[in-house]
C-alpha cells in the first residue's frame, strides 16, 4: 500500500501568495475562497515548478511587494545584507516503510528511521552576483533610454523613458537561477532546516517519479 503523501506546501513571493502555507489532509483537501485570493496561483506555481522549468516564469509572477523590493535594491549601492530572493515552493513529503523508497532514497538527508520526512525546495532566485550584474546592465539601459528621450524631444516628439520593471519584464531570466534542493527536516522541531541541503537539480527525473502533478481547468457553462 502506498502511503507517501505531501503533508504541507509553502509558497513565497508568487503572485498573490507572498507568504503562504497550507497543511494537507490525508484523503482530500479543498481550497475555497473568493476570487483573487490565490487559489489559481497555487495550482500555477505547482505546474510551473513540477511540470516546467524556471524559464516558465514571467516577471508578472513575482509578488508585487517583491517587485518593489527589487526596485529598492537596484537603487541601493550596498549588498551587505542581501540574501538570494525570488520565488520559492516547498513540498513536505511524509513516507513510511511500506512505500516504494527506491526513488526517494536518492534525495534523503537524514538516515534516522524515525525521521520519515523529506522537504523538496524549488527556487527561482537572484543571488548577489546576479544583482550586481543587474545594476550594471540597468545603468547602461538607463543611459540608452535617456539618450533616446533626448533625441525624441529634440525632434519635438514625446518619449517616456522606460524603467526597471519594463527592463526586467524582458530580461529577468538572465538574473534568476532555477534550483531544486532536498532540505533537511528537523523532526524534533517539526520544521525544515534550510542551511542543510543537497542540490538535486540533476535528479529532476527522480522528482517527477516521486511527484506526478496534473491539473484540470474548469470551464463555466452558460445556459
Amino acid at each position: 500500500m502506498l502511503t507517501m503523501k505531501i503533508r504541507k506546501i509553502k509558497v513565497n513571493n508568487f503572485r498573490l501568495l507572498e507568504n503562504f502555507e497550507i497543511d494537507l489532509e490525508n484523503e482530500l483537501s479543498l481550497i475555497i475562497g473568493k476570487n483573487n485570493t490565490g487559489k489559481t496561483s497555487l495550482l500555477a506555481i505547482l505546474n510551473k515548478f513540477l511540470n516546467d522549468t524556471g524559464n516558465a516564469f514571467s516577471f508578472d509572477d513575482f509578488n508585487v511587494n517583491l517587485k518593489s523590493h527589487f526596485e529598492e535594491l537596484v537603487v541601493n549601492p550596498t549588498l551587505d545584507t542581501y540574501k538570494p530572493q525570488g520565488i520559492t515552493l516547498k513540498l513536505f513529503i511524509e513516507y513510511n516503510n511500506e512505500d516504494y523508497l527506491a526513488n526517494i532514497s536518492q534525495i534523503m538527508l537524514d538516515l534516522d528511521p524515525e525521521n520519515n520526512n523529506v522537504v523538496l525546495t524549488f527556487e527561482y532566485l537572484m543571488d548577489s552576483d546576479k544583482l550586481s550584474l543587474l545594476k550594471e546592465d540597468f545603468e547602461e539601459f538607463k543611459r540608452k533610454e535617456s539618450a533616446k528621450k533626448a533625441d525624441k524631444e529634440s525632434k519635438g516628439e514625446e518619449y517616456d523613458a522606460k524603467g526597471l520593471f519594463f527592463y526586467l519584464r524582458r530580461n529577468h531570466s538572465k538574473y534568476f537561477d532555477y534550483r531544486i534542493k532536498s532540505v533537511l527536516y528537523n523532526k524534533s522541531e517539526k520544521k525544515e532546516k534550510d542551511s542543510v541541503f543537497i542540490d538535486i537539480g540533476d535528479l529532476k527525473h527522480v522528482v517527477r517519479k516521486i511527484i506526478n502533478f496534473k491539473s484540470i481547468s474548469a470551464k463555466r457553462c452558460n445556459q
